[in-house]
């Protein structure tokens, strides 16, 4: 999973939370209903929760692997600089000289 895919996977997770957070809930709404559906209720919000910060905890997960790949790639690549840099570059071969033919 690279970088880009992380980054769509997190804005579809991000609207889909600011839709649900959008909805306003009446508490007064949740008041009338039997003590046995409030408590499935709870049930249900601490089971969304749960999952919820899961997401989360995976998608922070899945960004500290692309970043720890990414500064894996730039230390390779700044240590061959390094080298490169420390190495005179190869000078041309002087072309060869053909002796002129004897007539």
């Amino acid at each position: 999973m690279d970088v880009s895919e992380i980054l769509k996977e997190q804005q579809i997770w991000l609207d889909k939370i600011r839709d649900a957070a959008a909805k306003k809930i009446d508490p007064r709404d949740a008041a009338p209903l039997p003590l046995d559906v409030k408590k499935q209720r709870v049930t249900e919000l601490q089971t969304k929760v749960r999952q919820l910060t899961a997401r989360k905890d995976e998608l922070v997960r899945g960004y500290d692997r692309a970043i720890e790949a990414s500064q894996k790639q730039i230390d390779y690549l700044k240590q061959e600089l390094e080298q490169d840099v420390a190495r005179p570059a190869p000078r041309p071969a002087a072309p060869k000289r053909r002796a002129k033919p004897k007539s």
